[in-house]
């Protein structure tokens, strides 16, 4: 299905992509967001990130700490700097989710 509204990135009326941008305003940010996402999660981080779930699963089963919801699909995230190894907690998608930036 195609809208057509005006582009938040260029101001002209356009066949509306994605996320309120036509094709051509879209490609940059798609290429910046990939590009930041690499940075982040990087190999180091998905080795962190699998050993903390082993270890959380192995001490406390497959439950989320934050909202108690068992079974749950868990994720790792950054509490702290990535700088930091100690820097993360276990909680479920949903709660990661809710949490947002902060």
């Amino acid at each position: 299905m195609t809208r057509r509204g005006m582009c938040i990135g260029c101001h002209r009326p356009q066949v509306i992509v994605r996320r309120g941008r036509c094709a051509a305003c879209i490609k940059p940010l798609d290429a910046t967001e990939n590009t930041e996402r690499r940075k982040v999660y990087d190999s180091e981080w998905r080795k962190l990130s699998a050993r903390t779930l082993a270890k959380h699963r192995l001490e406390h089963g497959n439950w989320c700490p934050v909202c108690g919801d068992a079974p749950a699909d868990l994720t790792v995230d950054h509490i702290l700097a990535r700088s930091l190894e100690h820097g993360v907690q276990v909680c479920c998608r949903s709660c990661n989710s809710s949490k947002g930036n902060r």
